[in-house]
């Protein structure tokens, strides 16, 4: 059995909630149920989906908050941080700094990128991503 997210089960018993509380109130007001205790239910599942409504706008709102709180560091740390590659502002992990015409001359030389990442000292796949970016169209 699959299990489903509880923001989800919260809904779709929210939604049985209110069927069942309509189908209660038609019942009622037809005469096939006594009023008083078809009411009295009535009013019992309609604080359930209060209660149920509740526990759905509690994770939306702590998501927002979340989100605005990272906004908010984001804009901060533009401001106030130092400027990324270009004099832009970066977010993310630092680019792995390595000497360019080093790793050229040891690929005109022949050297695998590998090899000439063990030079560098840097991974191979800073190595490929490298020669992807300034030779688009050759075969590495």
């Amino acid at each position: 059995m699959q299990k489903v997210p509880s923001e989800i089960a919260v809904s779709i018993n929210l939604k049985e909630l209110k069927l069942f509380r309509r189908a209660l109130a038609t019942a009622a007001e037809e005469g096939l149920l006594d009023r008083e205790k078809a009411w009295q239910r009535i009013m019992e599942l309609q604080l359930l989906e209060w209660q149920a409504e509740d526990n759905l706008l509690l994770p939306r709102q702590q998501r927002k908050n979340l989100s605005e709180a990272t906004k908010a560091g984001l804009e901060r740390q533009r401001l106030h941080g130092s400027p990324g590659p270009g004099g832009y502002f970066a977010p993310g992990r630092p680019q792995a700094k390595f000497d360019h015409e080093l790793a050229e001359s040891l690929r005109s030389a022949g050297l695998s990128q590998k090899q000439i990442a063990e030079k560098c000292g840097v991974s191979k796949t800073t190595i490929w991503r490298y020669f992807q970016k300034m030779l688009p169209n050759q075969r590495l």
